[in-house]
């Protein structure tokens, strides 16, 4: 009975044991798992956070000026924010100026300057004597016009 006890003890330790070494297994390999699991979480994070830093501080924050034949753009952090100011304000000026320009060559266009009309000499004969039939001017003053107007 001694020997059946003591087998039976040492059933009992080696069950533990083993049941011991299989838990202390089982989370050495969980925990093994775990590491990696969190190794490969951290470096996608990682990643990420280093992709987001570089297209944040990869942009370029540029002044862009477009125009007909193309455009032009300059890097805005090599400038004071007074001097982007200043050029800005310079830039509306010379924009509204040209607007302004382009809105009075518009109008002179649009309505054209009329030319003194040509009359014809006899025209000009007529409206004189009609003036000294109806006694707005007199024969002297007549005389005179008709000498002027043909060449005398």
């Amino acid at each position: 009975m001694a020997f059946s006890l003591i087998s039976t003890a040492g059933m009992l330790l080696l069950n533990a044991i083993s049941h011991l070494a299989n838990s202390n297994l089982r989370y050495a390999i969980y925990n093994g798992v775990a590491s990696v699991g969190a190794g490969v979480v951290t470096a996608i994070i990682i990643a990420i956070i280093v992709k987001l830093k570089d297209y944040l501080f990869g942009r370029k924050t540029l002044f862009r000026i477009e125009y007909a034949g193309g455009c032009i753009a300059f890097d805005v952090s090599f400038y004071a924010k007074a001097e982007i100011d200043d050029f800005q304000k310079q830039l509306r000026r010379a924009k509204d100026s040209a607007e302004e320009t382009a809105t009075i060559k518009t109008v002179a266009v649009e309505t054209p300057v009329q030319a003194p009309t040509q009359s014809s000499v006899p025209d000009d004969l007529r409206k004189y004597a009609d003036l000294l039939k109806e006694g707005l001017i007199s024969q002297e003053e007549y005389d005179a016009m008709k000498k002027k107007i043909l060449g005398l």
